[in-house]
């Protein structure tokens, strides 16, 4: 079974601070590792055994993950049982469920002990009764993108894991004007490799936001449009790629997708603008994890 995050608790979260539209933020904290069966999402009650009765009794992962790094961040030390005494004896642990710090279940992922493949690394997986068991491994990674042609930047995939990591407590805020401008920079020819190589091709036009935000709110693991914001074209040819740009301080957050006038990761009206006569409008457009 893979690792499986929670729709609401971590998915809509996360997009909503990559937006803007909630500045809310809670950390990962606690394991408690379970034997049995990994339910298919952790929204899911588990049927199995659990190590810990509270998920404040078992290993806290908060401040011991280190900054993140190419959209990763690892535990950085062991991390005991917060109340090693209050361990059940439980055999064969299977998986383990992470909450926050405010214990609000966020992932699912497989158990093991080191060299076993698993996504967080045990000590054992046989809890002893008023022992417990030790984290010695564990990491959290961001995807570079979606599965499709939306790229996120390092700068953005690291920021938003380490507000996951507790490392940040400052959200991009990709949708709004706030601490930063942002916009849709519309560019012709092929799209980079990546959203941190240099852009390509010739600047045609630059949607820019404004202080009211420009998404909507998360559902489902996806964050649609809630405005269709526009812009006069600065330069004549056909787009080809966009981005959507924001500076933030010392920052450059970046995602990159593909554009057009139907299923494409950024929507507008036409593809063929000219300088200073044709207005393009973003009218559709959804991230999602």
């Amino acid at each position: 079974m893979a690792t499986t995050f929670h729709v609401v608790n971590f998915k809509n979260k996360t997009l909503d601070m990559l937006t803007g539209v909630s500045a809310s933020t809670t950390p990962i904290g606690y394991v408690v590792p379970y034997n049995g069966v990994q339910p298919a999402d952790p929204s899911v009650a588990p049927a199995g055994t659990a190590e810990f009765a509270s998920y404040s009794y078992g290993p806290n992962l908060n401040t011991r993950m280190a900054a993140s790094g190419g959209g990763i961040s690892q535990l950085s030390a062991y991390t005991q049982p917060t109340t090693p005494a209050q361990a059940a004896s439980v055999a064969t642990l299977t998986f383990a469920r992470i909450y926050t710090t405010g214990g609000v279940a966020i992932l699912d992922c497989p158990a093991s002990t080191t060299g076993g493949g698993g996504s967080i690394i045990l000590d054992s997986l046989t809890s002893s009764a008023g022992v417990g068991n030790v984290v010695q491994a564990f990491s959290l990674k961001m995807p570079i993108n979606n599965g499709g042609t939306l790229m996120l930047s390092a700068s953005l995939m690291d920021r938003l894991v380490d507000i996951w990591g507790g490392g940040s407590s400052v959200v991009p805020q990709m949708g709004v004007n706030t601490n930063g401008a942002v916009g849709l920079y519309l560019y012709s020819g092929a799209a980079p490799a990546t959203a941190d190589a240099p852009a390509t091709g010739s600047l045609l036009a630059t949607i820019s936001f404004g202080g009211t935000n420009t998404w909507n709110a998360a559902s489902g693991g996806g964050a649609s449009l809630a405005a269709t914001p526009s812009a006069t074209a600065s330069g004549t040819g056909t787009v080809g790629y966009a981005r959507l740009i924001k500076t933030y301080g010392a920052n450059t957050f970046t995602i990159q997708g593909s554009v057009g006038t139907t299923a494409t990761d950024f929507v507008i009206n036409t593809t063929a603008l000219t300088s200073g006569v044709t207005t393009v409008t973003l009218t559709e457009a959804t991230i999602s994890l």
